[in-house]
């Protein structure tokens, strides 16, 4: 078993510990949980070697007149961020409303997280802006993928279960491994 395989389930097995008696939001995982996750995620993320700068900055993205649980989220990055860092450099989160200027908005950003509750309109805006940029889109919610985005965490049977839609990644420069490919499923 290779370095990164064997990470991949300590990861995993560390973030289902850290979350075992934490209440799931409305059937979806906790958010410490699924953050981990994504953290991990992003490490198979060869696209994002290329950053420069000590900080790979994550935009916590929510609409404007909901930022109901996005305090969470953040919290959940920043917290994790200290134990666990993506090609070597340090994860920082920031939340950022979704609104009509939002790629003005995303100055120093290089990966989207989209909150569940964003509308359909939400996740298409942020789909676009992350083609337009170049960036990663991540969430927790599989429908979100149809409109757009890259990559959801989701509860598959109470278990954690990657989904990656394989076009809108390639689309937002996302490169990658094979290696989590082949534990996620791959929508072409």
């Amino acid at each position: 078993m290779g370095l990164r395989a064997h990470g991949w389930r300590i990861t995993i097995a560390l973030a289902v510990l850290l979350c075992v008696g934490k209440p799931a939001h409305a059937g979806d995982l906790p958010p410490d949980l699924e953050v981990a996750i994504h953290l991990k995620i992003l490490s198979f993320d060869d696209g994002l070697k290329s950053v420069t700068g000590n900080n790979i900055v994550i935009a916590v993205l929510y609409p404007a007149k909901n930022d109901a649980g996005v305090g969470e989220y953040v919290a959940a990055f920043t917290d994790l961020a200290q134990k666990v860092q993506v090609h070597g450099k340090k994860v920082r989160a920031v939340a950022v409303p979704i609104t009509s200027d939002l790629s003005n908005q995303l100055s120093g950003v290089h990966v989207l997280y989209v909150m569940g509750t964003a509308t359909s309109d939400h996740v298409a805006a942020v789909a676009k802006v992350g083609v337009a940029s170049k960036l990663p889109t991540l969430c927790g919610n599989r429908a979100f993928l149809s409109n757009g985005l890259a990559v959801a965490v989701v509860a598959k049977e109470n278990k954690p279960s990657i989904v990656v839609h394989l076009a809108n990644a390639q689309h937002s420069g996302m490169l990658l491994d094979s290696k989590l490919l082949r534990l996620a499923e791959v929508i072409k």
